[in-house]
């Protein structure tokens, strides 16, 4: 199995943000915010995304406690002052462990589900001005909030039951009710068993091939899984064995599953801890990328690697940004942003706030076939 350690030349530790006149490969980026790094009232973040301009909506609070906020950044990395008041946007009573999607129209998407006590999960709809949508309403009932994905077809969910923690992938209208033209009344079971670790946060789980086929990545029965659902909410059937792709781990323990990102291709790559995984896009381990579809990430002798978020760019080169560390910190978050939008952005991450350590922030761009990129 390929292995990468922390002296490979295609990683990033970052360990002061300079301000540098030009950015060396795989530096920040000093036409981004200060020094190519963005330092604002979020708190610490948690999730991101792109929005079609290339604008950065992040989502994080002072603790997990605390109410959320919701901001969002110019593509140079300003406070955008034409989003809620000077660029953020407080959520009031929301508070957890967020997701965040943003859809055609720039709206944004925000799920928060409880860190503790009874399984409650806010979901709030902003316009692309950061109003709040008072048409928007969701009812879930008792069942934790996974992930979302905003789609031209509604908006996707996936939940988790609070007691046996089954996963249900769910669409929904514009105004927040189940959609009935996917699966069974709106909803599709996966069968899945990711454990719920509100101290993990995880990057996107559904995302959307060029063809509109969903894919849903997990667990399932201690291997990493991948699901493939058409459009109308069915199973796929020519993706992996029955519309699933079972791999085992790369790496010893529970396969916790931090981020999916699609390619243009429709090539799907899975992050988990600290290994990237990449399958085709009718999912079979892609023998182009690493050892048989794999990069396992060593950062270093006695330091855990926790990835938390990819991108990949127009040229198919993959990049990830993650920690390394004896107790890595689930911060950074690199959005996946669409891949269309041009390679600017990829790369780009903002770190504030609380739990922010320099050491630990690692980034790193792989060849696509899964090299490290020393350019």
């Amino acid at each position: 199995m390929v292995r990468s350690t922390l002296a490979a030349c295609g990683i990033l530790v970052l360990l002061a943000l300079p301000a540098a006149a030009t950015a060396a490969p795989g530096g920040l980026d000093p036409a981004f915010a200060t020094g190519g790094a963005s330092l604002g009232p979020d708190g610490a973040l948690v999730a991101a995304a792109h929005d079609s301009a290339g604008r950065l909506l992040t989502v994080g609070a002072a603790d997990r406690y605390s109410p959320l906020r919701v901001t969002r950044r110019t593509a140079d990395g300003a406070l955008d002052p034409a989003f809620g008041s000077g660029g953020t946007v407080a959520l009031g009573g929301a508070s957890g462990t967020p997701s965040i999607s943003v859809a055609d129209d720039d709206s944004v998407f925000v799920a928060a589900a409880e860190p503790v006590g009874e399984p409650v999960t806010d979901i709030v709809h902003l316009t692309s001005s950061g109003a709040l949508d008072p048409t928007f309403a969701v009812d879930l009932g008792e069942t934790y909030v996974r992930a979302l994905h905003a789609t031209p077809s509604g908006l996707l969910i996936l939940t988790a039951d609070s007691l046996n923690r089954e996963q249900t992938l769910r669409r929904l209208t514009s105004t927040g009710t189940l959609d009935a033209g996917f699966g069974t009344g709106g909803r599709l079971t996966i069968p899945f068993q990711d454990p719920w670790l509100p101290m993990v946060p995880v990057g996107p789980l559904v995302a959307t091939q060029p063809d509109g086929t969903i894919v849903v990545a997990g667990t399932m029965m201690g291997e990493l899984a991948v699901a493939a659902v058409t459009a109308s909410g069915q199973p796929q059937p020519g993706f992996g064995t029955g519309g699933i792709a079972q791999m085992s781990p790369p790496r010893s323990g529970w396969p916790i599953v931090t981020g999916l990102v699609v390619g243009p291709s429709g090539d799907v790559v899975v992050v988990a801890l600290g290994a990237v995984t990449r399958l085709t896009a009718n999912g079979q381990l892609d023998d182009a990328f690493g050892d048989a579809g794999v990069r396992v990430l060593e950062l270093g002798a006695g330091r855990e690697t926790l990835l938390t978020g990819a991108a990949i760019q127009a040229d198919g080169s993959v990049l990830v940004a993650g920690s390394a560390a004896e107790n890595p910190l689930p911060l950074p978050v690199l959005s996946p942003a669409p891949w269309a939008a041009g390679q600017r952005h990829y790369g780009r991450f903002s770190r504030a706030g609380t739990q922010a350590d320099p050491e630990r922030a690692v980034v790193a761009r792989l060849t696509p076939d899964g090299g490290i990129d020393c350019s």
